[in-house]
């Protein structure tokens, strides 16, 4: 039997959005599995499931084009928001060593949002500790102990062959997305859902969050990657850092950021803030006390040890090694997709999806199935006919 019914243009929006639903929830379910399979992957597996991840993006871009194009009045209600801000996050996480699919102006957006927020950190960093201050804090130890990381060597031979080294390192680096630039994205979208639904962020949040801090700070001192900042524990820890809204007001200016920067820097600082006795609102201690711990795992340099550059060289050298035995990357990932995937299903199932399982939240059995006879009259192929334009 052919199903001859034509498309009624009453519930034309009903049905893109239907679809649009669909599409970006099957998305994202691509990508969180994309990233729990890249470390069999890597560990010589074979993954079917970035291929299918990179070919949905491609169909959800372009679907949401069309549907922008055919409902330009449309508003987007919070929730679709945020799953479609979800799926940046996820996509450009999972695919941050070869983001292929993404354009070069994306790419530039990413970087020079990356590159203000940064200079934030350091102009806030810079006002807060001042050369002149007579007594130093544990976090200023620790950062000014990596200030000249970055610095090459003044001998000739040994300069060019230092030189040659960096700049390959940094061709490496190139070709990625560095977890600095992911790092804003993750607050985000954490201070997005917080506020959702009302809520403090958990200690629990605050350790994944630290150590994606830590994270970010190491990746960029091992591959020597200064672009953008040559103090990558300031331009890391120093996010959610503040004392009250004048040094956060007076780092924006000073840096010149953005109003989208702006926005997003007051998100994080809100979401970190709780309220003293004065009703003003001040950073969280247990936030402080958690970024302190982790931020020591960088360490000190030994006494004494700036005489002697290459000694101080030596334990920067072991402090790293030993943050990669301690926090192996491999299981930074598997924390982090197990945090993606609860925002991701702390959200309604879209009704495709199911239509698609078979059971629809709130609907009986009989109802059920008389809604498929109607829908999907004998003879059309039902669900699994339709749904194989859009899944594999």
């Amino acid at each position: 039997m052919v199903d001859n019914r034509s498309a009624n243009q009453e519930y034309a929006l009903d049905v893109d959005e239907m679809i649009l639903e669909y599409l970006l929830y099957n998305t994202i379910k691509a990508h969180l599995c994309d990233l729990r399979s890249r470390g069999v992957e890597e560990h010589g597996g074979h993954n079917q499931d970035i291929g299918a991840a990179t070919r949905l993006i491609q169909v959800f871009n372009q679907y949401l084009e069309l549907f922008k194009h055919n409902h330009p009045d449309y508003n987007f209600s919070p929730e679709l928001d945020f799953s479609i801000m979800l799926l940046q996050f996820v996509a450009l996480f999972t695919q941050r060593r070869s983001p292929i699919w993404l354009s070069q102006s994306s790419r530039d957006k990413l970087k020079q949002s990356s590159t203000q927020y940064s200079a934030i950190r350091l102009e806030w960093w810079h006002a807060r500790h001042p050369p002149e201050r007579q007594q130093s804090s544990r976090e200023e130890d620790i950062v000014n102990s990596w200030r000249g990381f970055f610095t090459l060597p003044t001998g000739g031979t040994e300069k060019e062959t230092t030189a040659a080294s960096l700049r390959n390192l940094q061709a490496q680096a190139s070709k990625s997305i560095p977890l600095l630039e992911l790092l804003p994205a993750f607050l985000h979208l954490s201070a997005e859902m917080a506020a959702n639904l009302g809520q403090d962020v958990t200690q629990q949040w605050m350790v994944l969050a630290v150590e994606f801090m830590l994270q970010s700070a190491w990746e960029k001192l091992v591959h020597l990657d200064a672009d953008g900042t040559k103090e990558p524990l300031k331009a890391t820890f120093g996010l959610g850092h503040w004392e009250n809204w004048g040094e956060l007001s007076d780092a924006w200016t000073a840096s010149d950021a953005s109003a989208e920067v702006k926005t997003g820097d007051m998100r994080i600082a809100r979401m970190l803030s709780t309220c003293d006795k004065s009703g003003e609102f001040v950073i969280a201690p247990e936030w402080s006390k958690v970024k302190l711990e982790y931020l020591s795992a960088f360490g000190t340099s030994p006494d004494d040890s700036q005489e002697y550059p290459q000694h101080a060289q030596r334990w920067q050298v072991k402090r790293l090694k030993e943050i990669k035995d301690r926090f192996p990357i491999e299981v930074f990932d598997g924390k982090i997709a197990d945090y993606l995937e609860g925002l991701w299903k702390l959200g309604e199932k879209p009704l495709l999806v199911e239509i698609e399982q078979g059971k629809v939240e709130g609907w009986t059995k009989e109802e059920f199935e008389e809604f498929m006879g109607n829908v999907f009259p004998k003879g059309s192929g039902g669900i699994d006919n339709a749904a194989r334009w859009w899944t594999r």
